[in-house]
């Protein structure tokens, strides 16, 4: 009896934590384009935000705007995000999103453009999301469909033609932390390539297709399963090694980048975080591991306070900010100075929904 009770006990807990995990929403295929500083905002009472940037010459805030962007929220959900063309001021691009705040389409008015519109779905119970990309005509393009497993983690990515034809795929691996441990690329005997003509091949042209290829990530945890250090090779070649460190309120994520067929970094990254501050320094270096030059950025929230070099006149430069409130706390005005010159105006309008 006591083992009947159990099995029924495990198969309830089975079936409904198995159902939890298969429920989760998929994640939205490309990251949600909300400004930083709106995070803060109470988004359930704003309808919309519209940003409008004036970068200042001459002294002057120029009456045309350098960039211009819409949002549109409801129930604290970015809707619609309209991007404007800086030159001519009409829309240039309409991001649509659902519910959950995942892009659904992607909508380009610009003449010529490689991906005039996108539509992406999302299939929870197939745990897969598809992309496609199509022309002014709505033909076609290219299509993507995405194969997820139970962890929300994508393993395979399949890559379609215009004639819906599978031209290439990548799988992915992960360990028991969820880290990503390998992505590879499989090119097929319609994928993408290199053309050389009768005048190279002497001959009849000829594609040679491109490789498949691997990229493989190694990692070395501390307590709590917190990654210090994550290394990132492509066909055994060392690229990139990154070392996560936590002193007392600070962490340090110090990053080491590798040219091709190089041993030694040509590349060092360091990015310091206290509290609301934020300081990046990032160094080139020589094949004797020596600086040939270095830029220093300081960061107070998402604002840039201070920036250094030793490039060019070299010298320390400092930002600041004046800000413009309205009635409910949230700024409507931002100036940016360089020193003591103002450099560029930001102008924030808020429409908030009825009480």
């Amino acid at each position: 009896m006591i083992k009947i009770f159990t099995s029924i006990l495990f198969l309830f807990v089975f079936l409904v934590f198995g159902n939890i995990a298969f429920s989760q929403h998929l994640p939205s295929l490309v990251e949600t384009s909300l400004p930083e500083d709106l995070k803060s905002c109470d988004l359930k009472k704003i309808g919309s935000v519209s940003y409008y940037y004036f970068e200042v010459k001459n002294d002057t805030v120029p009456a045309k705007k350098h960039k211009r962007e819409d949002y549109i929220f409801k129930d604290g959900n970015l809707l619609i995000l309209k991007q404007f063309d800086p030159i001519t001021g009409d829309v240039r691009i309409i991001k649509e999103y659902d519910r959950l705040g995942r892009i659904i389409s992607e909508l380009h008015s610009v003449k010529n453009a490689f991906q005039p519109e996108v539509k992406y779905s999302y299939d929870e119970p197939n745990r897969t999301t598809i992309v496609t990309i199509l022309n002014d005509d709505s033909t076609i393009i290219q299509k993507r469909i995405n194969v997820y497993n139970n962890i929300n983690k994508i393993d395979r990515v399949n890559v379609f033609n215009s004639s819906n034809v599978l031209t290439c795929y990548y799988t992915f691996q992960y360990n028991k932390n969820r880290d990503l441990l390998r992505s590879c690329f499989y090119n097929t005997t319609n994928g993408a390539g290199q053309t050389f003509d009768s005048s190279i091949t002497g001959g009849k042209p000829r594609v040679t297709l491109w490789p498949n290829d691997s990229t493989i990530f190694k990692f070395k945890y501390g307590k709590h399963k917190r990654v210090k250090q994550k290394a990132e090779y492509w066909h055994s070649e060392l690229k990139k090694k990154t070392e996560y460190i936590i002193n007392g309120d600070t962490s340090i994520v110090v990053e080491l980048t590798y040219g091709n067929y190089n041993d030694k970094p040509i590349r060092k990254s360091t990015t310091k975080i206290f509290d609301t501050q934020r300081i990046v320094y990032i160094e080139f270096l020589n094949d004797d591991q020596s600086v040939s030059s270095w830029f220093r950025s300081k960061y107070l929230n998402e604002d840039l306070t201070e920036s250094e070099s030793n490039e060019g006149n070299g010298g320390k430069n400092i930002y600041w900010y004046k800000y413009d409130y309205d009635d409910f706390g949230n700024w409507i005005k931002k100036q940016r100075y360089l020193n003591d010159k103002l450099i560029f105006v930001t102008v924030r309008a808020i429409s908030y929904n009825p009480m």
